[in-house]
């Protein structure tokens, strides 16, 4: 939610700069923010994702959530920059990264965190805080060094 609020910082730095060096002030700002709250909400949800059946679903969903604002912010930034200025465009946007944050420190408080869910005909286990499934198959096809090396790929 941090990098949220910075977001909304750099967006509010490019909106109020009246000078070149101010604009790319905030515009690193909000980059690396940004970057950081993407990997950050990446690696999250590949954590909490409720099934491992339907995971290529799942994240196509998740991926609905960088998409969609990909094709809403042209029709905004057209409707909004020729009328107002890229400073207004600039302002909506920090508006909309307050909003952001308000709305995952809502739903933060809801978020579980449960053991991964083993796959059909698989071994599941431990090594470190790492957890692994890996197909009785593939275990039963080697011997005892080819089952050691495939527990520790999949750590």
């Amino acid at each position: 939610m941090v990098s949220l609020l910075m977001a909304a910082v750099g967006l509010a730095l490019m909106a109020l700069a009246t000078t070149g060096g101010a604009a790319a002030t905030g515009f690193l700002v909000f980059g690396v923010s940004t970057n950081i709250f993407l990997a950050l909400h990446s690696a999250q949800t590949l954590r909490v994702l409720p099934d491992s059946r339907s995971r290529g679903r799942d994240l196509g969903l998740f991926n609905l959530t960088n998409t969609v604002p990909s094709l809403v912010m042209p029709s905004l930034t057209i409707g909004l920059v020729p009328l107002l200025g890229f400073p207004a465009l600039f302002a909506v946007m920090a508006l909309l990264s307050l909003g952001a944050a308000a709305l995952l420190s809502i739903g933060a408080s809801d978020v579980t965190f449960d053991a991964p869910t083993p796959l059909p005909n698989s071994t599941a286990g431990e090594h470190g805080d790492h957890a692994y499934a890996i197909p009785d198959s593939k275990l039963r096809s080697g011997g005892p060094e080819q089952r050691a090396l495939m527990v520790q790929i999949a750590t």
